[in-house]
């Protein structure tokens, strides 16, 4: 993504995936900035976007990437809980 943004390209994401608040978050933090979601989703992943720290959710996103875990779902939901993510 970031090689994307140096050009121009905006990366968008459009399916259920960004519409669930957790997987959402995740995919912010991995630098997405258009998502595509549902009507029903929209206010959820508002909400859930507007409660976050972008810089500290990157930040931790980063360090995630260097673990060998196959789920991080454990990890995103003890930062959402710990960040006061709404989700």
């Amino acid at each position: 993504m970031v090689a994307a943004e140096r050009q121009g390209v905006p990366v968008t994401l459009c399916g259920e995936l960004g519409g669930k608040t957790l997987e959402a978050m995740a995919l912010v933090g991995l630098g997405l900035r258009r998502l595509s979601v549902s009507p029903a989703a929209v206010g959820p992943v508002k909400m859930m976007i507007r409660s976050l720290n972008l810089a500290s959710l990157q930040y931790y996103m980063d360090d995630l990437l260097t673990l060998g875990d196959r789920s991080l779902r454990g990890r995103l939901l003890d930062f959402a809980r710990d960040h006061h993510v709404a989700l």
